[in-house]
């Protein structure tokens, strides 16, 4: 039983969260916004109700109910259904008790809407979503090569890894050395460590000026004021092409990736021109919220982006690597702010007919500091950016500034004139 509560309980938060986001958010002010427009309210109110649930069905199956089957527009026709029942008990219950037992009317209007959300979810978790993905029984784990096979990938080509930095003293020593000392062991004979510190308040500068001093291989470069996730990122492309190395990576600086996901991503890139890391791990590593949080940015990128521009499951993933060539083809396009560079770079590099792959990396729960991706106001700044985003490649492929085959020569030639540089 007190499982049960637990399961319900938290699935109950989520489901009556979505809908109230999707009511305030959607639902009021496309009503608000049809009526002034004239339309007769009786039907602005059906177009806001339409709308609404529709983008309450698809956050709900996305988020609150994952773990289960849905049916497509049968589905969506059922949790329609669904949502007129409870809005007829709301309605109803509301009456009751504000009419005929004179319950103060925000009261009564309280419980009525509980009583509907109530009704709602119980019709959805038992009809609607009712049957449970099935689970493969293999769990998926890091191949992590042997350490001969990724030597063989490197040979004698160069590497030029940045660690974007915000508030990461206590990490950075630990999360340098180890990097430092796997690129010796697989045989990186050329590269450069490129920490990004993003105007950190704290020691960050201090402790990264510090291994710069001690290791050779090391570079700091340093914003005067935080400016943000996305700024960091571009300002470790752009070091990245500079430096003419033949690969360029990036690892997040707070110690959640091993250095050794470097060497799955070089040896799953074969003739690739993106590798990117798949998260394992996330729901122990992470808190039940950032997870969740997670799943609904994804879904908000495809939407705000493109399905077909975003190809990959885990985009947002602090592991990434490449060939310097093809980065430089746009990097000078890059201009997301926050969590909204992660999509650009797989959209830009889509658009230009790259080829991107995917590896499970395995990812690891945060020894020091606190992740600031998760701020109110740094989420609703990349938000923005990514609609912005999105509005600007749909521009871009309108007219014809980008060759959605790639545009290969005038590709090649721009990147080589980069990295000559």
């Amino acid at each position: 039983m007190k499982l049960w509560r637990q399961l319900v309980g938290n699935r109950f938060v989520r489901f009556a969260g979505i809908g109230m986001v999707c009511l305030v958010v959607i639902q009021m002010p496309l009503l608000e916004v049809l009526e002034r427009s004239g339309v007769q309210a009786v039907l602005a109110n059906a177009c806001g109700f339409v709308v609404s649930t529709f983008a309450n069905f698809m956050l709900q199956r996305a988020i609150t109910f994952a773990d289960r089957e849905s049916q497509g527009w049968q589905s969506f026709a059922k949790f329609t259904g669904s949502s007129l029942l409870a809005l007829g008990v709301n309605s109803g219950v509301f009456a009751v008790l504000s009419s005929a037992f004179g319950m103060w009317m925000l009261g009564a209007s309280f419980v009525g809407a509980l009583s509907g959300s109530g009704v709602n979810f119980a019709v959805n978790h038992v009809f609607t979503f009712s049957k449970k993905k099935e689970v493969p029984a293999v769990h998926i784990k890091e191949a992590v090569p042997e350490l001969r096979e990724v030597q063989e990938v490197v040979g004698d080509r160069s590497l030029a890894v940045f660690l974007p930095a915000y508030k990461e003293a206590e990490n950075l020593p630990r999360v340098v050395i180890g990097l430092y000392r796997y690129l010796l062991v697989i045989g990186v004979m050329d590269f450069q460590i490129i920490i990004v510190n993003d105007g950190s308040p704290d020691d960050t500068l201090a402790v990264a000026e510090g291994l710069q001093q001690c290791y050779d291989e090391v570079k700091v470069i340093s914003h005067e004021v935080n400016r943000g996730y996305g700024a960091a990122l571009i300002t470790g492309f752009h070091a990245a092409v500079d430096s003419g190395m033949d690969f360029w990576a990036f690892m997040d600086g707070d110690g959640q990736f091993s250095p050794q996901s470097f060497g799955t991503l070089l040896c799953a890139l074969g003739d690739a021109d993106v590798a990117v890391g798949s998260r394992i791990g996330r729901k122990e590593a992470d808190s039940t919220f950032r997870f969740w949080l997670g799943r609904a940015w994804h879904c908000f990128g495809k939407l705000a982006v493109g399905r077909n521009y975003l190809t990959i499951t885990d985009v947002d993933c602090g592991i990434k690597l490449g060939r310097t060539k093809k980065l430089a083809a746009f990097v000078e396009k890059l201009r997301g702010q926050g969590a909204a560079i992660s999509p650009e770079l797989i959209a830009r590099a889509n658009l230009h007919g790259q080829k991107i792959v995917e590896a499970p990396v395995t990812h690891l729960p945060r020894e020091a500091g606190e992740s600031t991706g998760s701020n109110l106001r740094v989420m609703l700044k990349s938000a923005w950016s990514l609609a912005k985003l999105g509005a600007r490649l749909r521009t871009e492929r309108i007219s014809n500034k980008f060759n959605t085959n790639g545009g290969a020569g005038n590709v090649e030639a721009f990147a080589a004139a980069r990295v000559s540089q």
